[in-house]
């Protein structure tokens, strides 16, 4: 099992005093005006709420693993609880037949560091858009709600707005669920379960040309998304060893 803490190792990677930035995109993060050092700031903010959003996901995953092993016995307390947790899951991932195990996996599984990273790099101008300010909203992500941002040059007949949230680790989430359940990256999760099927490493790069309809520009963004993979070499943080299993 891969604990968060070892997750933290790659931060090592940066100089000490730009682990002061790992809180958040709060003030002194805003006055760093050198580009390379606020990039690698931004790196030591993102980096380990990636591992640990990633975490998260990957114990839920192995949930999912153990559960469909054992026998399920109703009468027990315990398999109640786990009934409850999966009906849970399911509910979270939009997953219809309640004992689908291929697709419970297919949907829930860890999303490429290096993915994440470009993609909240670009759509948070490197944490320095307004959306990330007042909003906490990374990746730019939208919602029809009452509570929300509205977009400065958003059209007349528009009513979409930019989605609030309590923390930075709440848009990371939000944003790996998007990709994980949403119908629009199917491709995304069809070539991800292709490498977890062969034990072999899902990268960013190979993500990146799945994520066309995250943006109206189409394929076009990805190519932009593998250009800051590569510039900012941001493919040293994917994983180097692909667990079968939790």
């Amino acid at each position: 099992m891969i604990g968060p803490n070892r997750a933290i190792l790659p931060l090592l990677m940066l100089s000490l005093p730009l682990l002061l930035y790992a809180a958040g995109f709060d003030a002194h993060y805003q006055k760093i005006t050198d580009i390379k050092k606020r990039k690698r700031a931004f790196i030591a903010v993102m980096l380990p709420k990636i591992h640990q959003e990633n975490y998260h996901i990957l114990k839920e995953r192995h949930f999912i693993q153990q559960f469909f092993k054992k026998q399920l016995f109703l009468n027990s307390s315990r398999s109640r609880r786990d009934l409850q947790k999966l009906n849970t899951l399911a509910r979270k991932y939009r997953i219809d037949d309640l004992y689908d195990e291929q697709h419970f996996l297919k949907r829930i599984n860890q999303i490429p560091v290096s993915l994440v990273l470009a993609q909240g790099a670009l759509e948070s101008a490197w944490g320095q858009s307004r959306f990330v300010h007042k909003a906490n909203n990374v990746f730019g992500q939208w919602t029809y709600g009452k509570e929300g941002m509205v977009p400065l040059k958003r059209a007349e007949n528009k009513r979409h707005k930019i989605q609030k949230f309590p923390s930075i680790n709440d848009s990371i989430a939000a944003y790996m669920l998007n990709l994980n359940r949403n119908s629009a990256y199917k491709a995304f999760r069809n070539l991800r379960e292709q490498h977890a099927q062969e034990g072999t490493l899902f990268s960013g790069l190979e993500a990146a040309d799945t994520m066309q309809n995250y943006s109206g520009i189409g394929r076009e963004y990805n190519e932009i998304l593998k250009k800051v993979i590569r510039k900012n070499h941001f493919e040293q943080f994917d994983n180097k060893v692909v667990p079968r299993e939790f």
